[in-house]
């Protein structure tokens, strides 16, 4: 489960930093269909509009984008040849310094106005 391997990569404090942490057990449909960021972003109570999804693979990019969230994706081996056209930015790491990163929320605030017209909502 996700969570297990959250927890196994990072504190309990760091894990609580989350308000949600969602898999794809919590929605009907897997991705790429968008169920699972159309229900995250509902829990939160935030509007498409001010999300930015990190993922590492096309499937994912297509659910952001089928939910009408901005994307970033940080590649993984098995991910790194796929064409990512639509992201609003791809790195190889959240500190691929190579590709304007590391990704910091400065960063996301950043990408999130470039992707909607220099506003953010």
């Amino acid at each position: 489960s996700c969570l297990f391997v959250l927890e196994s990569l990072l504190t309990p404090e760091e894990v609580g930093m989350f308000e949600v942490i969602m898999a794809g057990d919590d929605v009907p449909r897997r991705k790429p269909d968008p169920a699972i960021y159309v229900a995250a972003a509902a829990r939160l109570g935030l509007p498409p509009s001010r999300a930015v999804v990190v993922e590492d693979s096309l499937i994912g990019l297509q659910a952001a984008s089928g939910a009408d969230m901005a994307c970033i994706i940080t590649t993984t081996p098995s991910t790194r040849g796929q064409d990512f056209q639509g992201a609003a930015a791809v790195f190889g790491s959240l500190d691929d310094e190579d590709a304007g990163g590391p990704v910091t929320p400065a960063l996301l605030r950043g990408i999130l106005a470039s992707t909607r017209g220099g506003v953010v909502p």
